[in-house]
């Protein structure tokens, strides 16, 4: 790894604003969901990326030498993939093959 100084600081930048856009990306959701749907649907946000933020936290910490090692090479790729997701998810959402409509929930197509 890089020990100069302008590595932490570009990191700890970067990793601010990645921190700062997937807490932009959940209350934009939030926001969504409480106006299109049932507000109680909001709440599913919240707990999604709380066990999405869990899971991450296991899977590193079982995986933790690996990206040790390989930090420099796989970090930047991460943080491109986590924008181009939060990017595309809402698209992919709004598609008639995944699209989740809750007053659809007790209709009959029978």
């Amino acid at each position: 790894m890089n020990t100069g100084k302008i590595f932490p600081i570009k990191l700890s930048f970067s990793i601010s604003l990645l921190s700062a856009a997937v807490v932009a990306f959940q209350l934009s959701l939030i926001q969504i969901l409480s106006i299109t749907q049932w507000y109680h649907f909001a709440y599913m946000v919240i707990s999604v990326a709380l066990l999405g933020f869990g899971a991450a936290g296991t899977a590193l910490s079982l995986t933790k030498k690996f990206f040790v090692e390989r930090a420099e090479s796989i970090l930047p790729g991460l943080m491109i993939l986590a924008g181009l997701s939060m990017a595309i998810s809402v698209s992919i959402a709004q598609s008639e093959f995944i699209r989740f409509d809750s007053y659809l929930l007790f209709a009959d197509y029978t």
